[in-house]
């Protein structure tokens, strides 16, 4: 299953880094939220995280395997995951961070701390894009950054455990010095599961 939650809190934890500084602060914080959540809005400048969309990548399945010291089917679906950081502030000041957020993305440092704590990547950022608009004692803009990670989903089947559990596995052939060898080595041997 993947993991939606770790996910949104890395994100969370790469723009704490990255523009923590220049972001208001609730208790103690800077201030980054989940997007569809009913947390009272921060004081500007503020950040929501959101994934927008979840699709499969072009193959349904990437890897079945039974996992070492398991009797369990285990299978591998890559899906591409849109994502977006939407800055709340002034005009220059939401430009300003998005950016800052986009290039850090480029950083080999970065992308492997996600590659390694998601086991996701970043597959690619998308143009930054601006909207203002007016509130009633000022005018608020929206710096939106949008970006794509992939991320393998592992699932296993609990249900029938040992279904195609192989019990043992004969293999004999020969074995040649070269293509012509007049006098191959036979074997034989069989493995079967204690």
């Amino acid at each position: 299953m993947i993991d939606f939650d770790s996910i949104l809190t890395k994100f969370v934890e790469v723009a704490s880094e990255v523009v923590g500084s220049q972001l208001s602060q609730t208790d103690g914080f800077p201030s980054i939220i989940r997007s569809r959540n009913n947390e009272v809005k921060p004081d500007y400048p503020y950040i929501v995280i959101d994934i927008l969309d979840v699709r499969m990548e072009d193959a349904w399945l990437v890897e079945e395997y039974v996992a070492e010291g398991s009797c369990a089917t285990t299978v591998d679906t890559v899906y591409d995951l849109l994502m977006s950081y939407t800055v709340y502030g002034e005009d220059l000041e939401t430009l300003t961070i998005a950016n800052q957020l986009e290039g850090f993305f480029r950083f080999d440092r970065v992308r492997g701390d996600i590659r390694n704590s998601l086991s996701a990547s970043i597959v690619q950022t998308s143009p930054i894009q601006q909207r203002t608009y007016e509130i009633p004692d000022r005018l608020i803009a929206t710096t939106v950054l949008p970006f794509t990670i992939n991320v393998v989903d592992s699932s296993t089947d609990t249900k029938y455990p040992d279904n195609g559990t192989i019990e043992s596995i004969g293999v004999s052939g020969s074995l040649k010095e070269s293509v012509d060898d007049p006098s191959p080595l036979t074997f034989s041997t069989t493995i079967t599961k204690p």
